[in-house]
């Protein structure tokens, strides 16, 4: 089996995160909010694969552990990935379920809710009794495109990762402005300004994002 390397994660956010966890002052929970999904979720496989990574120049993407990571099938990591319109509140339950077990070959675990902003009220609210008691042994990384997409006091658990900085919410709002487009013109147009979306279901949360803003 050829093996897999990371590409296309933020080189910045990576950097920050390798740096807090040298000096062990990783956050107990992070939200990375980031308008391009696939490189928010590389960029925390690339946390895990430093986590766990066996070698002395981490991540090094080769050895047993970061293949495992990047094949999505590592025991002390736990994703909540789903193509449904919501992440309900069996899988919270699922993810306190795991909770409880402790690191099977690692000092920590890392917990990934990918489009966090689909979770329902009464999954954002199991979830906030979790965060309301942090475990030192684990890490867990939300993705969303919009801060606003989750509740406040969800937020005001979270460590804020903000990956479009460069990117002015105005600017992105005057560029979809001269768009008068079909979903499928929309999306070319999109990716030829650099956005990556890999389901056309983000363009309702993009039109969220700007009129929530």
């Amino acid at each position: 089996m050829s093996q897999l390397i990371l590409d296309n994660y933020n080189h910045e956010v990576a950097n920050k995160l390798v740096q807090a966890a040298n000096q062990k002052t990783l956050s107990h929970a992070y939200l990375f909010e980031a308008i391009q999904h696939n490189q928010a979720l590389k960029t925390a496989l690339f946390l895990g694969a430093y986590m766990f990574c066996e070698e002395k120049e981490k991540p090094c993407q080769k050895c047993s552990q970061c293949q495992r990571v990047l094949n999505h099938n590592h025991p002390d990591i736990f994703v909540i990935q789903n193509d449904k319109q919501t992440i309900g509140v069996d899988e919270i339950r699922e993810l306190k379920s795991e909770l409880s077990k402790t690191p099977i070959e690692g000092k920590q675990r890392l917990f990934i809710i990918d489009r966090a902003q689909k979770l329902t009220q009464s999954a954002e609210n199991a979830l906030l009794n979790i965060l309301e008691e942090p475990m030192s042994e684990v890490v867990m990384v939300m993705i969303a495109p919009n801060s606003k997409q989750l509740l406040p006091t969800i937020l005001s658990r979270l460590q804020m990762v903000q990956f479009d900085q460069r990117l002015a919410q105005s600017n992105w709002a005057d560029r979809l402005s001269l768009v008068q487009a079909s979903d499928k013109e929309l999306l070319l147009a999109l990716q030829n300004v650099g956005v990556e979306f890999d389901q056309l279901a983000e363009f309702n949360q993009l039109e969220s994002f700007f009129s929530r803003s």
